[in-house]
């Protein structure tokens, strides 16, 4: 039978309150991850932000922005 630890890791990739949408975004990605915690700076859970969220927080492609405007409004957007 397996068990969670065999499953789970143990290094842990955290947010900060004042982290922006682009920065969980690019973190999510690298880390190949789809959840993640927000942690004050004692370690205390704050919250957690999903992938889910970052897609309803994301503007649509159909907005006919480009890249740069994109990102720039992602960096402007705090967890």
């Amino acid at each position: 039978m397996t068990t969670v630890s065999e499953i789970m890791t143990d290094s842990v990739y955290t947010l900060q309150p004042g982290d922006t949408l682009s920065d969980a975004k690019q973190m999510m990605k690298l880390a190949r991850i789809r959840h993640t915690p927000v942690t004050d700076d004692d370690g205390n859970f704050l919250g957690l932000i999903t992938n889910r969220d970052l897609l309803e927080c994301t503007i649509s492609r159909l907005a006919e922005l480009d890249e740069a405007a994109l990102e720039t409004l992602h960096r402007s957007r705090i967890v």
